[in-house]
């Protein structure tokens, strides 16, 4: 290892590990190394010394840091930058691939097409940075990195400060640069003031005419002679060398070459689509007549509707004429990897930051971190109390946020609010709307939002105005996932599943999307598979979603239009199990979440005056799968759970109480949840199918195995269902209050439902004796006594002392405790025990683990109580989406 190596590695110790030398060029010397902190290979270059005396270090660091911000497909990303005991440094991607030099080494001249191609990608990079005020001011070929298909521009930000630190004409004279010259535009080589973008266009002049020609338009012996040839010849033709180059190519080059800037091209963004359009075989242009100056003035005419439109694709996404749009991913890069939940992700309108939801989900927060430099830190944008936050959102200016701040226990009811927070925190405003918050949209331009209440689609002003019905979605369950096109015309949203969005439910969904003009709906995917979480590209024609269409979960493309999908849906990032996604505005950008759940039983020992720690559990359920609902047998030996164990669909297993093997009790083509014993334990009662009218049957497992229809013509039954000690009888939240329903014998049939309460009340839970039961007025709210014949007996108020708010809840054995969850005002949260005469609440368990969040089910046993765990990893994933040219 020589000196140069040694010297780094001991000035970097613990950031980089150089290995090699790969390179010299006239301003920097580039290695190879290693990021011990990201565990990656990256190119390190540093500056030759002179060049960094002569620049200095504030004016270096200064620019590279501008520089830093440009995210781009074609523009090679910054890293990092420094200073180490006086080297100037700065650190980029390691490219798997060769320089533009390289390659015109080897070759003398490149096919027309790959020329057109490599151009094209150059100038859309040099049209983004230009558009963020950067310009490059050394654009050449050692500066253009061919990765496969794709060309890269370096050194953004470095050129402009030793040029402006040092003065071009010293530079050259010193051998700075070498090669340089040949690239100058005629303002650059007479160190005019105020060099702007259009030095870059003639750059992009020169580059073209080597690459088509196999020479540069300007020769000389030495830098000085060359560069007198800049500003005193004219070039000759490109058709003079290569003939085979079309008239309308010539012309472009040769209008980039013009030596006034104000003849050139004005912007990389106009020269741009015509690029594209030479690079598209169908594309018509007409002939280009010379003008009267010297040079050729480019006189591009599109012709027809459809090369008008093809234009307008061009400048939007990269699409030419009618091809289907290709989209390919690069530069995946992790952006954060704590343990716990990271998901929800929302890129920044410029995608240089993304928001999420990190966790654990009993007290969800929103942080932002940057997309550019992933170890920069995390910002907490909402922290302490004890509210519940979901949901961001951008506002278009990108510098505040839109946030779901509910309560835990009732986030989807009440109350609950939209809070407009900075991004870099502090709350700006609050908008009380309609819920349920979790299926909301808000448009492009933050002036509107749309959401969804039951089977109704809505829309309203941000600045106040009442919501607007536009369309009734009649489904067996509601719109969510909202997401409004760009210009404005559309909402997609999906059908079915909601709890995805919180958790890892797994059920098949179809996306939809909605006309605004008229409210009218449209059908974009089958239902046949879970297709998620639709985002629209800037074209308003196409959506991006996740999908499990090919096995494991990825993230597809389709088209679409008044009359539904235009063509199959198309894989462009397969299989890396996302959970949700979004799109920066200009579609370069996508965010996504890899989320994993482990939905666990786990038991925990009811001690006797203490407190119980989460951290005593033991988990009983084997596997890696997602359980609900546990019931523990009448022995104590079983227990019977839901879990999606053999795929999307829900099927009712019970496990030994002991641990061990798990075994099937019911499975069914469709879901069955929510299984509870009956007392002889011979039976079990449990949520069977949704009916036409969507709303869920209550269904039975007899002794003989036969599943049988409790109320078929009952209409509205919710659930929550609980047999009576005697097993004669069952109680149930229905439609408007608390229902029983009873039978003589086992075997004989059930009387119609009585209702016994006529007030919503959940979770309705018999007495050990049979003769009370009790119910939830709403989470969080006081439980209800009442009478098994009906009639309110009493109202308990748990939220006394440290409780400020509870859910779930079950008797003790012999009727006079209440269990429950609840939570304290600093947001923890723990098991609860309430005399059933009233009286202060007394913490059982301490759910005191910070990496897991316990549900709202639970299961009481003698000696233990039995709860469902979740233990969630999610991290945050932001990929450069590229858009091919069809071939």
């Amino acid at each position: 290892m020589n000196d140069a190596v040694d010297h780094l590695n001991t000035a970097l110790e613990r950031r980089y590990q150089v290995v090699r030398e790969l390179g010299q060029g006239g301003m920097a010397t580039v290695y190879l190394a290693r990021d011990l902190r990201n565990r990656r290979e990256v190119a390190i270059k540093v500056l030759r010394p002179d060049l960094a005396r002569s620049v200095g270090n504030e004016r270096f660091l200064r620019e590279i840091e501008i520089a830093g911000n440009l995210n781009h497909p074609h523009v090679l990303a910054l890293f990092d930058s420094g200073e180490v005991d006086g080297m100037l440094y700065y650190v980029m991607p390691l490219v798997e691939g060769e320089t533009l030099r390289d390659r015109l080494d080897r070759e003398n001249g490149l096919p027309v097409q790959e020329v057109v191609r490599i151009l094209t990608q150059v100038v859309d990079a040099l049209a983004y940075a230009h558009s963020r005020g950067v310009v490059h001011r050394d654009i050449k070929p050692s500066n253009v990195m061919l990765s496969g298909r794709h060309a890269v521009v370096a050194d953004f930000g470095v050129a402009k400060a030793i040029w402006e630190g040092s003065g071009s004409i010293t530079l050259t004279d010193t051998g700075v640069a070498l090669g340089t010259p040949a690239y100058m535009a005629p303002e650059q080589v007479t160190a005019e003031p105020g060099v702007d973008h259009r030095a870059d266009i003639y750059s992009v002049g020169v580059l073209a005419y080597e690459l088509l020609t196999g020479r540069q338009p300007f020769a000389g012996s030495t830098p000085q002679a060359q560069m007198a040839a800049t500003l005193t010849t004219e070039p000759d033709p490109v058709r003079t060398s290569r003939p085979g180059v079309s008239a309308e190519l010539e012309a472009l080059v040769m209008r980039c070459l013009e030596k006034n800037p104000s003849d050139r091209w004005q912007s990389a963004e106009d020269l741009f689509p015509y690029l594209q359009a030479l690079g598209t075989p169908s594309a018509e242009l007409s002939p280009l007549s010379p003008t009267p100056r010297r040079g050729i003035r480019l006189l591009f005419a599109l012709v027809g509707a459809s090369a008008v439109v093809t234009v307008i694709i061009v400048l939007g996404l990269g699409l030419t004429g009618d091809q289907p749009l290709s989209i390919t991913t690069a530069n995946l890069v992790r952006v954060t990897d704590d343990p716990g939940l990271e998901f929800q992700p929302a890129l920044s309108p410029d995608g240089r930051e993304v928001a999420y939801v990190t966790g654990p989900l009993s007290k969800p927060r929103i942080s932002i971190r940057s997309t550019v430099t992933v170890d920069g830190g995390e910002v907490r944008v909402t922290e302490g109390g004890g509210d519940f936050h979901l949901y961001p959102a951008w506002d278009p200016d990108g510098e505040s946020l839109w946030l779901a701040a509910c309560e835990k226990l009732n986030w989807y009811l009440n109350p609950c609010s939209w809070r407009q927070v900075g991004r870099l925190g502090g709350t700006i405003g609050t908008l009380a709307l309609p819920r349920p918050l979790d299926r909301y949209a808000w448009s492009r331009d933050g002036s509107r939002g749309a959401f969804a209440s039951g089977d109704s689609l809505f829309t309203f002003r941000v600045d106040g105005d009442e919501p607007h019905l536009l369309a009734v979605h009649e489904g067996a369950t509601a719109p969510n996932s909202l997401a409004w096109s760009p210009d404005g015309r559309w909402i997609a949203y999906v059908e079915g599943n909601n709890e995805w969005r919180t958790s890892g439910w797994q059920r098949n969904t179809s996306i939809w999307i909605m006309d605004t003009n008229d409210g009218s709906l449209v059908q974009v995917s089958d239902g046949l598979n879970m297709d998620l979480s639709p985002q629209w590209l800037p074209d308003s024609r196409h959506l991006l979603f996740v999908s499990d269409r090919d096995g494991a979960r990825g993230i597809y493309l389709v088209e679409v239009g008044p009359h539904g999908p235009v063509g199959a849906p198309q894989s462009v990032l397969s299989a890396t199990d996302p959970h949700s996604i979004s799109i920066s505005h200009d579609g370069r950008k996508l965010a996504y979440a890899k989320f994993d759940q482990s939905q666990q039983i786990w038991a925990v020992p009811l001690t006797g005056s203490g407190v119980g720690s989460l951290r005593e559990a033991r988990r009983v359920t084997p596997g890696n799968q997602a359980v609900f609902t546990p019931s523990l047998s009448p022995d104590g030996n079983w227990l019977a759970y839901s879990t999606n164990r053999q795929g999307k669909q829900m099927d009712i297993y019970r496990v030994p109480t002991a641990g061990g093997a798990a075994e099937v009790l019911l499975d069914r083509p469709w879901d069955a949840t929510g299984p509870e014993w009956s007392p002889d334990g011979s039976e079990l009662l449990f949520r069977g199918p949704v009916s036409e009218n969507g709303t869920v049957r209550l269904q039975l497992v007899s002794r003989g195995g036969g599943v049988e229809d409790l109320l078929p013509d009952f209409p509205g039954a919710l659930g929550g269902q609980e047999w009576s000690p005697d097993g004669l009888g069952f109680v149930f939240k229905g439609p408007e209050g608390v229902w029983t329903s009873s039978r003589t014998a086992v075997g004989e049939p059930w009387t119609d439902p009585v209702q016994i309460f006529d007030q919503y009340c959940l979770q309705p839970e018999w007495s050990p004796r049979g003769d009370v039961v009790l119910c939830w007025l709403s989470p969080g709210s006081d439980i209800a006594l009442l009478s098994a014949d009906g009639g309110l007996i009493d109202v308990l108020d748990a939220q006394v002392g440290r409780v400020t708010s509870y859910w779930n809840s079950a008797f003790s054995s012999d009727g006079s405790l209440i269990y429950f969850i609840g939570r304290e005002a600093d947001g923890s949260e723990g098991f609860w025990s309430l005399p059933v005469t009233g009286g202060q609440p007394r913490k059982v368990i301490a759910f005191d683990d910070p990496l897991v969040d316990v549900e709202d089910s639970f299961t009481l046993g003698r000696d233990e109580v039995y709860f469902v765990v979740s233990e969630y990893e999610s991290d945050i994933w932001v990929v450069d989406l590229v858009y091919e040219d069809p071939d």
